[in-house]
């Protein structure tokens, strides 16, 4: 007996090792496919969504295109001014299923890796179902609802193809979590890592961190329980084994995770605030997403929202309230504090947890967290269907109360008005809850003999159509045309311009609808806007200060469309070559634009970045007088001598990680490359390692001597090779964990 199991007793699952047969198998696949034939591919299909089209299909394509030609792509100079590439989570290059976007088109690679998440999320239903001791038939439902229920639908059909993959691990990882609370053994705590670190590979830390907070919250419910001491005394201990496999997560996800930490420290997210961390919270009306599926008429965040059809509602409601089992008090306490998150700022708690849930200040999580509300529901209907028959006053209290929340819910929305026409959207949700009502009443404490398998199937239908209109309404919102024309024609106009020297890829100043921020990726251009996660704090502040426009904190993916309405080219410090001017709506070319490099013969020092943005702002010529900041040597005077010839610099050769520059100077000057500064860009000057500093907040900035210079710019991640081997090692060990015998037990 080992050390942890002298200090409590576990707790025993009652199927710890279901499995599958070859039938179930192959079940498990045709249901996983036709769901997301039926919910992704049949018009309007995933492919027209609004994020897969402004992000994931450029990344992707942009990822397959560098490995092809034997560059692993670290720098992405085609959106935001340049940033790094393989640091961004939406990269995701680390993940071993997405290597099939490395073999095969985007569209279907992308289908496939839907399929298998949804087939994961089945299968880890049904081993969690086992777990619980729940009826066979009701795994399968459980699933299946949970799999076309609105968090996860609204996930993968607003393109967040990540964030709904992290999704699909909740079921399996919930099963891991009593695997660990059961065995309590370095074999579980290994298994449960490797789940964690495959959902921070798998490029939403969002989601990530949902899973985990879900479990410990499950697993912190279950132990609630008489005597009060000896409970937490073991709640305590599956909670630091569940600490030790988050631990191993990480350090398996390092080679994602040290690189975008990096990249967080240089973003505009580098301060927590509660007004950030609480933003896209649930509003009043959006609990109505409870007991109404969204459309056309009726939208909100697609990804946060609640519908998993009136059956798993009302059971689900009913399960709870059966608080005397385990899970289900484990479930409840799930069920509040999700949605005490997903309330935000609405409710005093999140203040609360802001200060004392790990990570919930640095993201942005309330909506999402709708996910395990939904999921507390589903998990709590099944423990419903395979309860026990109860007596008549239990039951009667339980219905009471179930048709009372409904009821005052029902009404306080009809109240509101918010969701349009009362007759047309709320008298078909009242028919389907009553009818709902009515059917689950008759199967728990009506049915009998052959009437059992009739009812069974009447609500196996009912929840089919519900789900079915659910995701229908689903499919109606978040659209984005995938065929952009404006932009064909952007790079005709660009094609007929004189190429950028070194092959530079031509920086241009395009709104959205007439161009996507990240299709540079594709066409090959340039733009200082991006639909990011994590856009570079100093190009950030720089685009809209320098404007006097206000720094957006809370909407912070892409600029403000203020910038478009300042003129063609509202800046004069990026060499923007095409714009669009607001007044004729017709794009405009620049023939002497601002240039990408040149020589500086003075600097002026200032105190930060800030300041510097200020000083741009004002009108400081920033050409003549480069800034540069506190602890970057640089031997120049503050004015630039008489006559100010300070020489001639051009681009020899441009790529993504890589920049030559000749530079022809009478003295020693600063060489400026428009280009962001980010830390791991080195320089070399005539073969001599030079510095690379951050000069006009944003740029880089070289020192070169007098004469003629060769200047090489190199792009090298500083944290992928350490969180490269960070993650091997971690591999191996929790391998050599899964791999050990296990000790036979007297």
């Amino acid at each position: 007996m080992s050390a942890m199991s002298r200090i409590a007793p576990p707790l025993p699952l009652e199927h710890p090792d279901l499995r599958l047969g070859r039938r179930e198998w192959l079940w498990l696949w045709l249901t996983a496919a036709t769901l997301v034939v039926a919910s992704y591919l049949t018009q309007p299909d995933m492919f027209g969504t609004i994020d897969w089209v402004r992000i994931h299909v450029l990344y992707k394509e942009y990822l397959a295109t560098a490995l092809h030609h034997g560059r692993l792509p670290l720098w992405n100079p085609h959106i935001a001014l340049g940033r790094p590439f393989l640091a961004d989570v939406d990269a995701a290059l680390f993940y071993p299923p997405h290597l099939l976007y490395l073999i095969l088109p985007v569209p279907l690679a992308c289908v496939l890796l839907v399929v298998a998440h949804v087939a994961l999320a089945i299968y880890g239903t049904l081993k969690l179902a086992g777990a619980l001791a729940l009826k066979r038939p009701v795994g399968w439902a459980m699933g299946v609802v949970f799999v076309c229920s609105a968090p996860i639908v609204g996930s993968f059909h607003s393109g967040l193809v990540h964030y709904g993959a992290v999704l699909c691990y909740l079921p399996i990882t919930f099963y891991l979590a009593l695997r660990l609370s059961a065995e309590r053994s370095f074999a579980a705590v290994a298994r449960l890592g490797l789940a964690f670190g495959l959902q921070l590979l798998a490029g939403h830390p969002h989601g990530a961190w949902l899973v985990a907070f879900g479990t410990t919250a499950f697993l912190l419910g279950r132990r609630l329980e008489r005597p009060l001491l000896p409970s937490l005394a073991a709640a305590a201990l599956e909670l630091g084994a569940l600490a030790a496999a988050l631990l191993a997560g990480f350090l398996l996800a390092a080679v994602s995770m040290l690189p975008l930490h990096e990249l967080a420290q240089q973003s505009n997210r580098q301060e927590a605030s509660i007004a950030f961390s609480s933003s896209f919270a649930m509003p009043w009306f959006a609990w109505a997403t409870f007991l109404v599926p969204t459309d056309a008429r009726f939208t909100f965040l697609a990804n946060a929202q609640l519908y998993a059809g009136a059956v798993p509602l009302l059971a689900g409601l009913a399960g709870l309230l059966l608080i005397r089992q385990r899970e289900t008090r484990a479930l409840a306490l799930l069920v509040i504090l999700a949605a005490l998150i997903a309330a935000g700022t609405a409710t005093p708690a999140f203040a609360l947890l802001y200060h004392v849930l790990p990570g919930l200040a640095s993201l942005r999580i309330p909506a999402r967290a709708s996910v395990l509300v939904a999921f507390g529901l589903i998990v709590g209907a099944g423990i419903f269907f395979s309860s026990r028959p109860l007596g008549w006053r239990p039951a009667s209290l339980i219905a009471l109360l179930a048709t009372l929340s409904l009821a005052s819910v029902v009404l306080f929305f009809l109240k509101s008005g918010v969701l349009g026409s009362p007759a047309g959207v709320w008298g078909r949700v009242l028919v389907v809850a009553l009818a709902a009502l009515l059917l689950l009443a008759w199967l728990r404490w009506g049915a009998g003999g052959l009437r059992l398998p009739v009812v069974a199937g009447l609500l196996a239908l009912l929840t089919a159509a519900d789900l079915a209109v659910a995701v229908w309404g689903l499919k109606q919102q978040n659209r984005e045309d995938p065929e952009w024309l404006s932009e064909a024609v952007v790079a005709r106009l660009l094609q007929g311009q004189a190429p950028e020297p070194g092959g530079a890829p031509p920086r241009i100043s395009m709104p959205k609808p007439y161009a996507r921020e990240n299709a540079g990726m594709r066409y090959g251009w340039s733009s200082f806007t991006g639909y990011t996660s994590l856009q570079l704090g100093r190009v950030w502040t720089y685009l809209h200060a320098v404007l006097h426009l206000p720094v957006p904190l809370v909407q912070n993916t892409y600029p403000d469309r203020a910038i478009f309405k300042q003129g063609p080219f509202p800046y004069d410090s990026m060499s923007l070559k095409l714009g669009f001017d607001p007044k004729s709506f017709v794009p405009v070319v620049r023939l002497h634009p601002d240039p990408r490099v040149y020589l500086a013969d003075a600097a002026k020092p200032v105190d930060n970045y800030p300041q510097a943005v200020a000083l741009m702002g004002s009108g400081h010529d920033f050409h003549r007088v480069p800034l540069v900041e506190p602890g970057w040597a640089v031997s120049l005077p503050a004015e630039p001598p008489v006559p100010d010839q300070p020489g001639t610099a051009r681009i020899v050769q441009f790529a993504p990680e890589q920049i030559a520059i000749e530079a022809e100077t009478e003295h020693p000057a600063l060489l400026v490359i428009a280009e962001a500064w980010y830390p791991g860009w080195r320089a070399q000057v005539n073969g001599a390692q030079a510095p690379c500093m951050p000069v006009n907040a944003w740029m880089r900035g070289v020192p070169v001597p007098a004469g003629h210079s060769q200047v090489l710019l190199t792009f090298h991640s500083r944290f992928l090779a350490l969180g490269a081997c960070i993650s091997l090692l971690a591999l191996a060990g929790l391998v050599l964990l899964l791999r050990r015998p296990r000790v036979q037990r007297n």
